[in-house]
């Protein structure tokens, strides 16, 4: 056991003692539909939930569960990516941590 868990602290992010990251909800319709009409136009739901699958199936392997580098979160987004992540943080579903440049899973 780690000294953080053993005193009853759970372990610092980025810790080995994290467990897993909660699963990340896809994006409702209702949800959708009060977002900002621009990112409406952009993105359809569909390709948003489905971005949120890839990145949630990706983000479980990396090293910090809920959490990935942005590249990493580009490269498995496939095309349109920044535009995917821009309407994720927009509605709230993650953060861009600029420090570590990485994407930071809000579920």
């Amino acid at each position: 056991k780690s000294a953080a868990k053993s005193a009853g602290k759970p372990a610092p992010f980025g810790g080995a003692d994290l467990g897993p990251a909660p699963r990340l909800a896809p994006v409702s319709e209702e949800e959708y539909c009060a977002a900002p009409q621009y990112l409406k136009f952009q993105v359809t739901l569909e390709r948003l939930n489905q971005a949120l699958g890839v990145l949630d199936k990706a983000a479980r392997s990396t090293p910090t569960p809920g959490a990935m580098p942005e590249a990493a979160a580009c490269q498995v987004i496939g095309p349109a990516a920044k535009t995917i992540l821009l309407c994720l943080h927009k509605l709230n579903r993650l953060r861009m941590d600029r420090a570590s440049q990485s994407v930071v899973f809000d579920s």
